[in-house]
Protein backbone atom coordinates (compact mmCIF):
# COMPACT_ATOMS: atom_id res chain seq x y z
CA UNK A 1 0.00 0.00 0.00
CA UNK A 2 1.45 3.51 -0.97
CA UNK A 3 1.13 6.32 0.72
CA UNK A 4 1.01 9.70 -0.69
CA UNK A 5 3.04 12.20 1.69
CA UNK A 6 6.08 10.78 4.10
CA UNK A 7 5.11 8.84 6.53
CA UNK A 8 6.53 10.57 9.92
CA UNK A 9 4.11 13.33 8.34
CA UNK A 10 1.03 11.32 8.13
CA UNK A 11 1.21 8.97 11.99
CA UNK A 12 1.84 12.18 13.69
CA UNK A 13 5.40 13.05 13.88
CA UNK A 14 6.47 16.57 14.90
CA UNK A 15 9.68 18.11 14.03
CA UNK A 16 10.76 21.75 14.80
CA UNK A 17 13.05 21.81 11.50
CA UNK A 18 13.34 19.13 8.89
CA UNK A 19 10.57 16.78 8.49
CA UNK A 20 10.68 12.67 8.86
CA UNK A 21 10.49 10.61 5.82
CA UNK A 22 9.73 7.59 5.86
CA UNK A 23 9.39 4.54 3.09
CA UNK A 24 6.12 3.36 1.86
CA UNK A 25 4.77 0.30 2.00
CA UNK A 26 4.92 -2.96 5.04
CA UNK A 27 8.55 -4.29 3.97
CA UNK A 28 8.86 -4.95 8.21
CA UNK A 29 12.74 -3.60 7.33
CA UNK A 30 15.17 -5.02 10.29
CA UNK A 31 13.13 -8.64 11.21
CA UNK A 32 10.08 -6.38 12.34
CA UNK A 33 7.12 -8.92 11.20
CA UNK A 34 5.07 -7.06 9.39
CA UNK A 35 1.48 -7.36 9.80
CA UNK A 36 -2.05 -5.84 8.19
CA UNK A 37 -2.01 -2.43 8.50
CA UNK A 38 1.73 -2.09 10.00
CA UNK A 39 4.69 -0.42 8.02
CA UNK A 40 7.33 -0.82 8.89
CA UNK A 41 8.88 -0.88 12.59
CA UNK A 42 7.84 1.43 15.71
CA UNK A 43 9.94 4.49 16.49
CA UNK A 44 12.11 4.37 19.75
CA UNK A 45 11.66 7.61 22.27
CA UNK A 46 13.73 8.74 25.15
CA UNK A 47 13.57 6.85 28.03
CA UNK A 48 12.26 3.57 26.19
CA UNK A 49 13.78 0.19 27.13
CA UNK A 50 15.78 -2.30 26.08
CA UNK A 51 16.04 -6.80 26.24
CA UNK A 52 18.49 -6.22 29.01
CA UNK A 53 18.07 -6.27 32.83
CA UNK A 54 19.70 -6.65 35.99
CA UNK A 55 18.52 -7.16 38.99
CA UNK A 56 15.21 -5.31 38.77
CA UNK A 57 16.52 -2.37 36.88
CA UNK A 58 16.30 -2.49 32.96
CA UNK A 59 18.05 -0.77 29.56
CA UNK A 60 17.27 2.40 28.43
CA UNK A 61 17.63 5.06 25.94
CA UNK A 62 18.93 7.93 28.14
CA UNK A 63 19.92 10.59 25.35
CA UNK A 64 18.21 10.85 21.10
CA UNK A 65 20.94 11.38 19.18
CA UNK A 66 20.72 15.28 18.91
CA UNK A 67 22.24 18.13 20.31
CA UNK A 68 22.75 18.10 24.51
CA UNK A 69 20.25 21.26 24.46
CA UNK A 70 17.50 19.54 22.59
CA UNK A 71 17.57 22.05 19.71
CA UNK A 72 15.59 21.02 16.85
CA UNK A 73 14.44 17.74 17.99
CA UNK A 74 11.83 15.44 16.74
CA UNK A 75 8.05 14.91 18.71
CA UNK A 76 6.47 12.22 18.93
CA UNK A 77 3.65 11.56 21.62
CA UNK A 78 5.16 14.23 23.18
CA UNK A 79 8.40 12.28 23.63
CA UNK A 80 11.65 12.72 21.90
CA UNK A 81 12.21 10.77 19.24
CA UNK A 82 15.60 8.57 18.96
CA UNK A 83 18.08 9.18 16.08
CA UNK A 84 21.83 7.59 14.77
CA UNK A 85 23.70 8.81 17.77
CA UNK A 86 21.68 7.98 20.62
CA UNK A 87 22.94 6.13 23.84
CA UNK A 88 21.38 3.32 25.78
CA UNK A 89 22.26 2.64 29.40
CA UNK A 90 22.55 -0.33 30.64
CA UNK A 91 22.78 -2.08 33.98
CA UNK A 92 24.60 -5.29 33.08
CA UNK A 93 27.62 -5.10 34.79
CA UNK A 94 30.51 -4.64 32.32
CA UNK A 95 28.39 -3.12 29.25
CA UNK A 96 27.60 0.47 30.17
CA UNK A 97 26.87 3.52 27.95
CA UNK A 98 27.13 2.30 24.31
CA UNK A 99 25.62 3.83 20.93
CA UNK A 100 22.45 2.16 19.30
CA UNK A 101 22.95 1.10 15.85
CA UNK A 102 19.72 1.75 13.45
CA UNK A 103 18.01 -0.68 11.57
CA UNK A 104 15.56 1.44 9.21
CA UNK A 105 17.03 1.89 5.72
CA UNK A 106 14.59 4.89 5.06
CA UNK A 107 13.68 6.73 7.33
CA UNK A 108 15.55 9.98 8.56
CA UNK A 109 15.49 13.06 10.74
CA UNK A 110 18.11 15.53 10.07
CA UNK A 111 19.95 13.38 8.04
CA UNK A 112 20.57 10.48 10.52
CA UNK A 113 18.34 7.61 10.85
CA UNK A 114 15.76 7.16 13.17
CA UNK A 115 15.56 4.23 15.86
CA UNK A 116 13.04 1.54 15.72
CA UNK A 117 12.43 -1.51 17.60
CA UNK A 118 14.97 -3.90 17.10
CA UNK A 119 17.79 -1.10 16.76
CA UNK A 120 21.18 -3.31 18.56
CA UNK A 121 23.21 -1.66 21.28
CA UNK A 122 26.77 -1.75 20.18
CA UNK A 123 29.44 -4.45 21.81
CA UNK A 124 29.38 -5.48 24.82
CA UNK A 125 25.94 -5.14 25.49
CA UNK A 126 24.16 -6.31 22.13
CA UNK A 127 20.56 -5.63 23.92
CA UNK A 128 17.82 -4.56 21.25
CA UNK A 129 15.72 -1.70 21.81
CA UNK A 130 11.97 -2.48 22.75
CA UNK A 131 9.51 0.52 22.29
CA UNK A 132 6.44 1.10 23.75
CA UNK A 133 3.81 0.98 21.58
CA UNK A 134 2.90 4.46 20.56
CA UNK A 135 1.43 3.07 16.74
CA UNK A 136 3.86 5.14 14.67
CA UNK A 137 5.94 3.35 12.38
CA UNK A 138 8.85 3.89 9.97
CA UNK A 139 10.83 1.94 7.82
Amino acid sequence: MAHPRPVGIETGIEGTGTEVYGGSGSSGMGGGAAGPGKIGNRIACLGDESTHNYRGKKGYIFTTGTDIYGNDTCIAEGLPVAIEGALHNCPVPGHGIQKINAITIKSYYQGKLILTEGAVVDAPCGAVIKPQNRKIYVE
